[in-house]
């Protein structure tokens, strides 16, 4: 993993730790040559180990493509990003909601840096 997939993938997670998303988080075992992989809600705790690179050597969310998103949501995102005047503001409240729904608006899922969701997983 390249430096800039992992400040990406870490300013990803770091705006997802609210609202408990999903990961992958696979650690390295001593005198193991494989890793130890568990799926489980991400912690700060996990990315903080992730970025001293001493214990975590991969983390990676379950996300949602966008085009997962029901009739439903995508209601709700318009009523919900339309509720603020402000242009900047109505961005905010646009990733507010991706985070919130573990819609992959970054492109994590198509990079490797992140797992498309199983459907169902975060109802």
């Amino acid at each position: 993993m390249t430096q800039e997939e992992k400040t990406l993938l870490l300013q990803d997670l770091c705006a997802r730790l609210p609202y408990s998303v999903e990961a992958q988080v696979s650690n390295i075992i001593e005198g193991e040559s494989k890793p130890f992989v568990v799926s489980k809600e991400l912690t700060f705790t996990d990315v903080k180990a992730f970025v001293d690179c001493n214990v975590v050597c991969d983390i990676k969310p379950y996300l949602r493509p966008i085009s997962s998103m029901t009739e439903e949501e995508w209601k709700e995102f318009d009523w919900f990003v339309k509720q603020e005047p402000d242009e900047i503001l109505r961005f905010k409240n646009t990733l507010k909601f991706y985070n919130k729904h573990y819609i992959d608006y970054v492109g994590l899922i198509p990079m490797g840096l992140a797992i498309e969701a199983p459907e169902g997983m975060y109802n």
